[in-house]
């Protein structure tokens, strides 16, 4: 059900989530120790043989939810409201059908654990595209001190010009399917890495691939919140 009062968050993004009934919505809650329907914890699966407290490493991926992003938040442009943005997503979903995502993996990113498919898929690439291309402009620009932020770990001039058109700098080209397992993972043992990459695997490689049918629309009531799950909208077929 669309939420009513949409215009009134801070700041949107446009998510892949898994299907509620799916394997993998269940493994990756369980995994993140937090119920995203009720906000009540769970057991979490990242638990026992660690040789030290994880001190946060699970804090992000909690905040933003169980997803991979195909549009990263954005705020609306003045004078637009959540209607507007219920209207473009709908139209963005009917043009998109129903497909098998390719098997995951559980990989280091950069300083993070996450999954991405073992191969590419370019079907996953078109709902990435057609999320950055059709949402941009409802967007607001970003202010300075954002995009600054965002060139703060240093940009290829490919991820550069990615920034300055559409606001993000892994979009089209340079854009990554993953679903992060874990935030930074500065200050934590190397060893303990790899018992989360090794837990991560036993829980999430053996699952069926899973299917993409829909985009899920986010929202960030209030800067520094965890995101909140406002609609879903499935695709055309």
């Amino acid at each position: 059900m669309w939420v009513s009062n949409a215009s009134a968050f801070h700041r949107f993004a446009a998510y892949f989530a898994p299907a509620q009934e799916s394997a993998l919505w269940q493994a990756g809650h369980h995994w993140l120790g937090l119920d995203p329907n009720s906000g009540q914890a769970l057991l979490p699966t990242t638990t026992g043989r660690l040789s030290g407290p994880l001190n946060g490493v699970m804090d992000a991926p909690r905040r933003y939810g169980w997803h991979a992003t195909l549009k990263a938040p954005f705020s609306l442009a003045p004078g637009l409201t959540g209607a507007d943005l219920h209207e473009a997503m709908q139209a963005l979903c009917s043009l998109h059908c129903t497909f098998v995502m390719p098997s995951l993996k559980v990989l280091q990113v950069d300083n993070f654990l996450a999954l991405v498919p073992v191969q590419v898929s370019p079907e996953i690439q078109g709902v990435a595209d057609a999320c950055v291309m059709t949402l941009h402009p409802l967007a607001q620009a970003l202010p300075p001190s954002e995009v600054q932020r965002r060139r703060g770990r240093g940009l290829s001039d490919e991820q550069e010009r990615m920034l300055q058109q559409w606001g993000y700098p892994y979009v089209l080209k340079q854009f990554q399917f993953h679903m992060s397992l874990t935030g930074s993972l500065t200050g934590v043992s190397a060893q303990d890495v790899q018992l989360l990459m090794a837990q991560a695997q036993s829980i999430f490689e053996g699952l069926a691939p899973t299917r993409f049918d829909g985009v899920a629309l986010v929202g960030e009531p209030l800067a520094g919140a965890a995101f909140k799950l406002l609609h879903r909208y499935p695709f055309s077929a």
